[in-house]
């Protein structure tokens, strides 16, 4: 993982300046490389403070967002690199009411059978477990795109925004997820999903370059690439 006590702080505070410049409100759960432990760039700079439209999860044993204005329940876990045995989706809830509920799940999708020995593990029957509580299951950790989704639950890695490595060719896209009318987990509508790219050629960024001119870099192709990194909107219904 990444140092993030090498990450000095003007990098965090511009990071965070561009997140603010998004209209709507975004979200943010802590992964591998930016763990919620004690000291952690989460507790030595407040970005919710510069992007006022931003929600951090902080909890390591999972929480429930539900924001102001937007008809919709959120769950997330905080991950600590102290934590060797971190489950992303352990202790997921049940489902609240008819609100749209959205997980948050930072980790390595194992399916039934697969390989088990890999860190923040997401197990395919967690993801399945979840029928009839949670309308989509978001993910990160993956580097590639990837749609995981089992026993009826939507559950799809958004993927990078740029290639991070030679071997990456399904970067430079994002996820766009509609929800409509339909069935779903709370039987008021469905969701549509569908993969966005940027319709220019993706440019690699070498591993070895410092992590503040990565960030940069990968914030700057956001703004200039991919203008629309993801879009979650009610259509229909009450």
């Amino acid at each position: 993982m990444f140092d993030n006590d090498r990450v000095p702080a003007e990098t965090v505070e511009w990071a965070a300046a561009q997140i603010a410049r998004f209209e709507g409100q975004a979200f943010l759960i802590p992964g591998n490389h930016d763990p919620m432990d004690p000291g952690s760039i989460y507790w030595r700079n407040d970005m919710e403070a510069i992007a006022r439209r931003l929600t951090i999860v902080r909890q390591h044993r999972g929480e429930l967002i539900e924001p102001e204005g937007l008809d919709l329940v959120l769950w997330g876990r905080a991950y600590l690199d102290s934590d060797w045995h971190f489950r992303p989706l352990e202790g997921l809830p049940g489902r609240v009411d008819g609100r749209w509920h959205i997980a948050l799940a930072h980790g390595h999708f194992v399916p039934e059978g697969g390989e088990s020995h890999r860190s923040l593990p997401i197990h395919e029957r967690e993801i399945a477990a979840a029928r009839g509580e949670w309308d989509y299951i978001a993910l990160g950790h993956w580097e590639p795109h990837a749609d995981v989704s089992r026993g009826g639950v939507t559950a799809v890695y958004s993927g990078a925004p740029m290639p991070l490595s030679d071997a990456n060719r399904r970067a430079g896209l994002c996820a766009v997820v509609d929800f409509g009318p339909g069935a779903c987990a709370g039987g008021r509508s469905g969701w549509t999903g569908r993969v966005r790219g940027s319709g220019e050629q993706r440019r690699a960024i070498q591993p070895a370059r410092a992590i503040e001119a990565g960030l940069r870099d990968s914030m700057l192709y956001l703004r200039r690439r991919c203008r629309l990194i993801c879009r979650c909107r009610s259509v229909g219904g009450n």
